[in-house]
């Protein structure tokens, strides 16, 4: 997602085709995703038939366990 006169924000999670945010570092990033997973789906969709999309930049897709290693090497 960009902003005009921000640059863009390198993490971007959505759910079932929903962005939830953009972050700017892995570890925001996992946080985020810990706390609407805790919160959200199993209240709007317990039979979880959606899934979560995790991009690395504009189109690079990665997986939870890339995102979780990339915050683990933050510092």
């Amino acid at each position: 997602m960009k902003i005009e006169g921000e640059q863009p924000k390198r993490y971007r999670l959505s759910y079932g085709g929903d962005v939830i945010g953009s972050y700017d570092t892995a570890k925001e990033a996992v946080a985020a995703y810990g706390n609407y997973e805790n919160l959200i789906p199993p209240v709007t969709d317990p039979k979880k038939k959606y899934r979560y999309g995790i991009h690395d930049g504009p189109t690079k897709e990665v997986t939870l366990g890339d995102l979780r290693k990339a915050a683990a090497v933050e510092k």
